[in-house]
């Protein structure tokens, strides 16, 4: 299990769950933000969550936050009867909110009507999705169980190394991961992305190393074990910097800044879009 940094304790324990009505749009932003790239906190999350959503104005809140930036918590509120597609609805006809209707494709009377006048996302691959096995279980987890992506993702390191013996690199990027697209990752990076310590310890055995855009996307995750295996390598991690500061790990951050970080340095690597 990935170690949860002092942020999140933050949120858990005295943020938004015991006073979440000062400052509820920024404890929200966060909330959001955390578990599309800490994947194992959205299970922790719908718990959470499902307590408050019989408060309206939490509720509207979190969805008109959630419904863009991560759907997949407003899926899993609506298949556990949490919260209903009427309250849903309202929010899925804003022209930006493309990625979050396919969910409820079944809902939708006509989904390319409703679609028409949206927007659609840079490098929205939707023909992945008529390849995957389980669409429901994509929608829930970013990737069916069945793949070497979800495998990376959720740090499976049993059935990963059955996907690696057949010799494949060829990662998609699911057209329902809420978390940001990276510019660049491989195995080692993708891996590093989620903070999945068994997958990213075979493959650095395996002979893989890490370099400047692995330690970006482990910046990314929070894992305090990964923060560790890249801060003994030689590298620059200046890169690492605003990714460390949008995803809240705080070791980096302060590392990055005890090691002659530049705060004020425009960052032109930055590794999410």
């Amino acid at each position: 299990m990935n170690k949860i940094v002092e942020f999140e304790k933050l949120l858990f324990g005295e943020g938004i769950f015991t006073r979440y009505d000062d400052d509820i749009d920024f404890w929200i932003d966060k909330l959001v933000i955390l578990p599309s790239i800490r994947p194992f906190l959205l299970d922790e999350l719908v718990i959470r969550c499902s307590e408050y959503c019989s408060d309206s104005f939490f509720c509207n809140k979190l969805l008109k936050k959630s419904i863009k930036d991560c759907p997949a918590l407003v899926y899993r509120l609506y298949k556990r009867n949490i919260i209903k597609f009427e309250d849903i609805l309202p929010f899925l006809r804003d022209d930006s909110i493309y990625v979050g209707c396919y969910y409820y494709e079944t809902e939708i009377d006509d989904l390319e009507g409703f679609l028409f006048n949206k927007s659609i996302p840079n490098e929205y691959d939707y023909s992945f999705y008529k390849t995957i096995q389980n669409s429901d279980e994509a929608k829930q987890y970013g990737f069916s169980s069945h793949s070497m992506e979800f495998c990376l993702k959720y740090d499976d390191l049993e059935h990963f190394r059955e996907y690696y013996d057949q010799e494949t690199s060829f990662l998609n990027w699911s057209c329902f991961e809420w978390s940001q697209k990276p510019r660049y990752f491989d195995l080692l990076s993708f891996s590093g992305y989620f903070g999945s310590l068994n997958c990213f310890r075979f493959l650095l055995m395996k002979g893989y190393e890490i370099n400047m855009n692995v330690s970006s996307s482990v910046a990314c995750s929070g894992n305090a074990e990964l923060f560790q295996l890249c801060s003994q390598k030689t590298i620059d991690f200046s890169s690492s910097l605003c990714n460390a500061s949008d995803f809240c790990n705080l070791l980096y951050i302060t590392f990055i800044l005890e090691n002659g970080g530049d705060i004020n340095e425009k960052n032109e690597d930055m590794l999410l879009y």
